[in-house]
């Protein structure tokens, strides 16, 4: 499985290459301009808009199959970098000042 952010508001879906994935707004077709979002799954999934216009010369990109496609978050490959920094988060956030606190109240005991 693939996983890429608003599945539901693209209707076709290529890999360009090992570290992007195409998403178009509409399903290409000879003579006409579409939409489309590039996902770049290696870096966060950071994207970048854009308009690809498709000429009779051109040949149209086949389609992956959309259930290869999902936007379940538990697909993300980075998946192991949010969990990390979630648990650095908990440790700075919460149990560092929670010793704090316990360790200034048992002094007034």
């Amino acid at each position: 499985m693939i996983y890429v952010p608003n599945k539901e508001d693209y209707k076709c879906f290529i890999v360009r290459d090992k570290d992007t994935i195409r998403a178009y707004k509409q399903i290409p077709e000879t003579n006409s301009s579409v939409d489309y979002t590039d996902f770049y799954f290696n870096s966060h999934y950071l994207s970048r808009n854009d308009t690809e216009v498709f000429n009779r010369y051109q040949e149209l990109p086949t389609c992956l199959d959309n259930s290869q496609i999902t936007s379940d978050i538990y697909y993300r490959n980075d998946m192991p970098d949010i969990l990390l920094m979630f648990l650095i988060l908990c440790i700075f956030c919460f149990l560092i000042p929670l010793k704090i606190f316990v360790r200034l109240f048992r002094r007034f005991q």
